[in-house]
């Protein structure tokens, strides 16, 4: 019996009730938070999809150089809305739905390059 859709359901009831628990939001940030860590707790359950796969390198300096700006937006971008749209420097529960962004995206651009099923020729 496979039971990564299991676990990862209770991955995304996890976070969403501990999400719940220290900053109390709208039930709509806790349905949208609990499907992105269910989510990705089941590419990482259920596929042989990694976080720490592979390493991201490029040979061209400018296309390295672009990466580098990108993560570095990417970095910052949470403080900035976190300023911008509340009075502290970051919203912890938007902090916790950024990462799990980028974690969903990472395991499941993995995911679909380990599963030869999942792309077109």
């Amino acid at each position: 019996m496979d039971t990564s859709p299991l676990m990862a359901v209770l991955v995304g009831a996890v976070v969403s009730t501990a999400t719940y628990q220290m900053f109390a939001p709208g039930w709509y940030i806790l349905l949208v938070i609990g499907c992105l860590y269910a989510a990705t707790a089941y590419f990482h359950f259920g596929t042989d999809a990694s976080l720490r796969s592979h390493t991201i390198s490029f040979e061209d300096r400018k296309t390295a150089v672009a990466h580098g700006v990108g993560m570095f937006g990417l970095a910052m971008s949470s403080v900035a809305f976190g300023h911008y749209y509340t009075t502290a420097d970051v919203d912890p529960v938007f902090l916790l739905w950024f990462i799990g962004v980028i974690a969903f995206l990472l395991l499941a651009a993995d995911a679909a390059l380990k599963n030869p099923s999942s792309r077109r020729p």
